[in-house]
């Protein structure tokens, strides 16, 4: 059996959710103000949060967000399931916690990245 990705692992969680508690999740990512709009997750599915969760907190980031949004919603053994799994693949560790630097980065990605290219650091061919 090949080796559980990012997005299957929050996938697979996601799905698992009853409905009230997919919608207080989807809530919560909104209430974080730290990246995701409401018209990535308004409405959608399970599937497409996920997506949406990698593009903005890239994998690393998304499985721990992921793990924070559950245990604020009182979802904790699905948190610690979350963890597990990816503990399991080889996708996180035990103690796997992201820095203010690393968290700061991916947050702030699209705007360090148009930051860097405007101010011309790379020579034009």
């Amino acid at each position: 059996m090949p080796p559980k990705s990012v997005k299957k692992l929050l996938k697979n969680s996601l799905e698992s959710l009853a409905t009230e508690n997919f919608e207080k999740f989807r809530s919560e990512l909104l209430d974080r103000r730290d990246g995701v709009k409401m018209n990535q997750v308004e409405g959608k599915s399970f599937l497409k949060v996920a997506d949406v969760m990698i593009s903005v907190y890239t994998e690393r980031g998304a499985l721990k967000v992921a793990q924070e949004v559950l245990k604020e919603i009182s979802c904790g053994q699905e948190a610690c399931e979350l963890a597990e799994e990816a503990e399991q693949a080889g996708l996180q560790s035990s103690d796997a916690a992201s820095t203010d630097e690393e968290r700061f980065v991916d947050q702030h990605m699209d705007e360090l990245i148009e930051w860097a290219t405007s101010n011309q650091f790379w020579p034009n061919p």
